[in-house]
């Protein structure tokens, strides 16, 4: 009996519990009773963000905004360089110009040095191939006639290269001769007529003007011509460097001294940068292997302030470098033997 009674009250206990939730009632005229289940906790974004933890790490600063590099100064220009000559020579003719009846071997081997006795082709590709690299560092992009010595291009087909490549620019880089050893100088040679003549004559004008004051070099002149097939075929602004006279026992020397090179790159370069950008304003920065009146006149101001016991001879050597560093102690500068434009300024300031 007691297990009947037991199982009726866990019965009942069990109807109970699984009564809707919403509304139970306790008996018939009792008042109803509404047991309503929890509803969960809303919480604002407001609140949230204040029951959020607070973190101590520094919020990311933003990432810099890259400075715009400024384009090299040839960016976007092609050059021609054509090492003048070749090792050997090819007497075949062709006509100096076109629609001319006038004809000229296709090309020569070119001279020889008078105390060096290297022959001019190799002169010139040495330091076509160094002038090459230097356009190219300053944005340039530069083709080239050769790159060795044993070749057979005539004249005409380098320049019909060029035409065909349509370059801004073509260089003829030669070394003179003459009959006597005492002439010297480095001059620039452009059409007096026909195509391109102007840009020519002003690109010539412009690269000798920067060759001399690089090298100290004779100015022998900017000459106009009609009679050279290179330049006669020429549809592009064509320019020949006779950079100086292998035929001077002198010059010879300095031609194929690979100081001396350096400077002649140096030169003609920054004359290209001048003839594509008329305010251009190269590096005037000194050091040693430097050459040129700006070296004369800086020597010429550390003697005058009792720095240098020298001459004021255009070349930058130890001696000048040793100077400029005292100079710099002097000044309160960077002791670097090296005159920027920083120690350029104290020096010359009045």
């Amino acid at each position: 009996m007691m297990k009947r009674i037991l199982c009726a009250l866990l019965s009942a206990l069990l109807l109970c519990a699984c009564a809707p939730a919403e509304e139970t009632s306790v008996g018939a005229n009792a008042p109803s009773m509404v047991f309503m289940e929890p509803e969960p906790e809303t919480v604002g974004i407001v609140g949230a963000l204040e029951s959020a933890p607070v973190s101590d790490a520094p919020e990311p600063s933003p990432e810099p905004s890259p400075e715009p590099t400024e384009a090299p100064p040839l960016a976007g220009v092609s050059i021609g360089i054509d090492p003048g000559h070749q090792e050997h020579a090819n007497s075949e003719r062709e006509p100096v110009a076109p629609g001319s009846g006038e004809t000229k071997a296709k090309v020569a081997s070119g001279t020889q040095g008078v105390r060096t006795g290297i022959p001019e082709y190799e002169t010139n590709l040495t330091i076509s191939l160094q002038l090459r690299d230097a356009l190219e560092a300053l944005g340039a992009t530069v083709y080239m006639t050769r790159e060795t010595n044993d070749v057979d291009i005539s004249n005409m087909e380098r320049a019909l290269m060029f035409n065909e490549l349509n370059v801004d620019l073509a260089l003829r880089i030669h070394c003179n001769g003459a009959s006597s050893k005492s002439v010297h100088g480095a001059g620039t040679y452009a059409r007096k007529t026909g195509d391109k003549q102007a840009e020519s004559e002003r690109a010539a004008t412009l690269i000798l003007d920067a060759l001399c004051e690089a090298t100290g070099a004779r100015r022998d002149g900017v000459f106009l011509r009609d009679t050279y097939t290179g330049q006669n075929w020429s549809t592009v602004p064509c320019v020949m460097v006779e950079m100086g006279y292998m035929s001077n026992p002198e010059e010879d020397e300095k031609l194929n001294d690979p100081g001396y090179q350096k400077l002649l790159v140096a030169g003609m370069s920054e004359g290209i940068c001048r003839y594509f950008d008329p305010n251009y304003k190269p590096d005037a920065t000194l050091r040693e292997d430097s050459r040129g009146e700006a070296v004369a006149a800086l020597q010429a101001r550390l003697i005058e302030l009792g720095h240098l016991n020298d001459v004021a001879d255009g070349i930058y050597g130890a001696k000048t470098a040793a100077a400029v560093r005292a100079f710099q102690a002097a000044a309160g500068l960077e002791e670097t033997g090296v005159a920027d434009e920083a120690t350029q300024e104290k020096l010359f300031a009045k």
